[in-house]
């Protein structure tokens, strides 16, 4: 049995070993593991966000994989949400910490009603662009999906340059497209794509033939792909230049800045040098995610002790 001392950075923002191809203790060290290099309290402060965010969407997941057997549901996250963000006390919830943490965090950092709803969005988001068989009508919408899922949480981190609230957002939609990227193998598994209708008919693909071509690529889905890598991803790059170039950043968003955009090239390498087929993908990334991890972080990382519960 696990006890509280054995317990690894991925138990206390909320991984899943089991709902998944793989395991998300993996993921989480590939986005954050370069937050062990921040102070002990700067780490802690973003902790606190990120175990609310994955805390979120693991039990969406759960709830929609073992509807009725798990004890703690993702609508009782949601009330227990309601509660912390209109400042009242969270109580008899296995995530008082957390939420209490969480309101501390706000007061700290100044939040407003605006804010919050941004933080609201995020949860809403899992629900509406999450679920298999979603289907995504235009470009326009698969940004608004994409900074949804991502966009908003990036909203929401620690030390956030106010100045560059809507910059904030487009590298967190940027983030989402290049997890979604090196998640399309685990999505596809599940009946989740986020390619647009209108994209896949300018390629000439049927959503039906989708299954087949993550595992298969032929050239119009690697010439789509290739249209998002070299036209989509420039786009957002150029729209959020002005946080990129900054001056006046915190050290934790230099970091994570400089930290991100390693693992992008990163995936997108990989994605490359697998033809663009997301099973090649899949087998192959995360030892390059180990490669890439000092480690000495990477054992940071994972024996990290939070004072965060799930």
């Amino acid at each position: 049995m696990q006890t509280e001392n054995d317990k690894t950075i991925s138990d206390y923002i909320a991984s899943s070993k089991s709902y998944n191809q793989t395991d998300d203790s993996l993921k989480d060290e590939d986005n954050a593991a370069w937050i062990m290099q921040l102070p002990e309290g700067d780490t802690k402060r973003w902790i606190s966000v990120l175990h609310w965010v994955r805390l979120a969407d693991r039990l969406l997941e759960r709830d929609r994989l073992q509807a009725g057997n798990t004890a703690y549901t993702f609508s009782r996250f949601l009330a227990d949400w309601k509660k912390a963000r209109s400042g009242e006390p969270v109580e008899d919830s296995e995530h008082t910490t957390l939420f209490s943490e969480l309101q501390e965090l706000w007061k700290d950092e100044g939040l407003v009603e605006s804010d919050l709803t941004t933080w609201d969005l995020y949860l809403t988001s899992l629900e509406k662009y999450t679920r298999p068989g979603i289907i995504i009508g235009d470009m326009e919408e698969y940004e608004k999906a994409l900074y949804g899922l991502s966009g908003t949480f990036f909203q929401a981190f620690p030390f956030k340059p106010k100045e560059h609230h809507k910059e904030a957002g487009i590298l967190g939609t940027l983030d989402q497209f290049y997890n979604n990227l090196r998640d399309l193998h685990e999505d596809s598994a599940r009946g989740v794509y986020y390619f647009p209708e209108a994209l896949l008919q300018k390629f000439g693909i049927d959503r039906s033939e989708l299954p087949k071509l993550v595992k298969e690529p032929d050239s119009r889905f690697v010439d789509m792909n290739e249209f998002l890598l070299t036209s989509f991803v420039p786009k957002l790059k150029s729209e959020a230049a002005a946080i990129l170039s900054s001056g006046n950043l915190h050290p934790s968003w230099k970091l994570m800045i400089r930290n991100n955009f390693r693992r992008y090239s990163r995936i997108e390498y990989v994605f490359r040098l697998a033809n663009h087929n997301a099973a090649k993908f899949s087998t192959s990334y995360w030892d390059h995610v180990r490669a890439d991890t000092s480690p000495e972080i990477r054992e940071k990382f994972r024996t990290f002790k939070s004072t965060l519960r799930i």
